[in-house]
């Protein structure tokens, strides 16, 4: 059991979520922060024509805050741009880093949906002063509550297309999409766009629990922020829990697992594939275990854990890699200690490494010395060896 901090905040994302709908949330849950925000404007040294408004909002069914935006178009800016825009401001420090590692979770998506380089995305939507503002103020408020433990629970997906630069693209936009990737989503039917690729790169960023992970909480507060857009079907809004009570648990987040059986591959041949699973993009964690199949043969049973959103890429290394033809996979709640890094001193230069990492460099580096091929000692372990290996034999 380990410390999550001294607050916690729940994301319901009613009607979706959004940067503005953030923001008007937070607003809504502390009504002190609202005067802070033209001072991060001012920081930010946007346009003198820019105006930023969170006001009070009663659609007959909720009450809340929307914030919006008056500035002028900026149009189009690559990521750099954006960068250098943030990095020359005077916002504080750690805002400003929270709003660049936003803005790069953002880049990422959009290179790799448009198969770009980083520093080649061009931000149509989301380069505009509006969204810039969008992200720094949501940066600033998340700054104001930085011990929190977030959680969430599923997320509307929407239905339909919409209109952009591009042309015409399903929802979630496909940026949003791969941002949203290991949260759980649901479909309610309701059509138009619930979750912004704003939305959702500040989500990412806030790398919440869910699922039963959540647990329970007293609430002490809570905060809804109503989006632009009105479904007819439900508010258009997104409510934050807060409860300030410190509590304890099991740091807790979400992987995924894939299992399968291996009965026609040599065991040199898989101890190899396996090595190539090992170091896939989001790859925590592969498991070898001896078991019986069909008839009483001897087969290899096979288990990776994963990084979430990464487990449809690695799904397709299993199958180039082995002679697996079938395999199961999902998600799986798991609890995991605190861990910290160590300064070791080694040959007079200082290491950083945690226990695990430096057992591996060390044997790697005792194989090395000796001479021994790397297939020699997956061979070795898997007792298979075809040839004898001398370790610091001479002559």
């Amino acid at each position: 059991m380990i410390w999550l901090g001294k607050m916690r905040i729940h994301i319901e994302a009613v009607g979706g979520l959004a940067g503005d709908m953030f923001i008007a949330a937070m607003v809504d849950a502390e009504p002190e922060s609202a005067h802070e925000l033209d001072n991060v404007l001012c920081a930010l040294a946007a346009p003198t024509e820019v105006r930023v408004r969170a006001e009070p909002t009663n659609n007959g069914q909720m009450v809340g805050h929307r914030f919006s935006v008056a500035a002028p178009a900026r149009g189009h800016a690559h990521y750099p741009d954006i960068v250098r825009l943030i990095e020359g401001s005077t916002i504080k420090q750690a805002v400003k880093a929270r709003a660049l590692d936003i803005f790069a979770i953002l880049a990422h998506a959009e290179a790799k949906v448009h198969g770009v380089e980083l520093d080649k995305v061009n931000f149509h939507e989301v380069g505009n002063w509006d969204s810039i503002i969008d992200v720094v103020f949501a940066a600033h408020l998340i700054e104001r509550c930085s011990d929190a433990h977030w959680t969430t629970g599923p997320l509307p997906l929407g239905e339909g297309f919409v209109d952009c630069d591009h042309g015409r693209i399903p929802l979630p936009t496909p940026a949003a999409l791969e941002m949203l990737k290991g949260f759980p989503v649901y479909r309610d039917g309701i059509k138009g766009e619930r979750i912004t690729p704003t939305g959702a790169a500040i989500l990412r960023h806030l790398t919440p629990t869910y699922g039963q992970d959540t647990g329970t909480m007293v609430v002490s507060r809570s905060g809804v922020g109503f989006g632009t857009r009105e479904f007819a079907e439900i508010s258009n809004v997104v409510r934050l829990l807060f409860s300030d009570e410190a509590f304890v648990g099991p740091e807790a987040d979400r992987v995924g697992v894939i299992r399968f059986s291996v009965d026609d591959q040599t065991p040199e041949d898989l101890a190899i594939a396996l090595d190539q699973i090992r170091i896939a993009d989001g790859a925590l964690d592969v498991m070898q275990m001896p078991a019986f199949g069909k008839k009483g043969r001897m087969l290899s049973r096979i288990e990776v854990v994963c990084q979430p959103e990464y487990i449809s890429d690695i799904v397709q290394t299993c199958f180039q890699q082995t002679s697996t033809i079938g395999l199961r996979w999902g998600f799986e709640s798991r609890a995991v200690l605190s861990r910290e890094e160590a300064i070791v001193i080694h040959d007079g230069e200082r290491w950083n490494a945690n226990a695990d990492d430096l057992i591996v460099e060390a044997f790697l580096e005792c194989v090395d010395d000796a001479g021994i091929e790397r297939n020699q000692i997956e061979a070795a372990w898997l007792s298979t060896a075809i040839e004898e290996v001398h370790v610091g034999k001479s002559g």
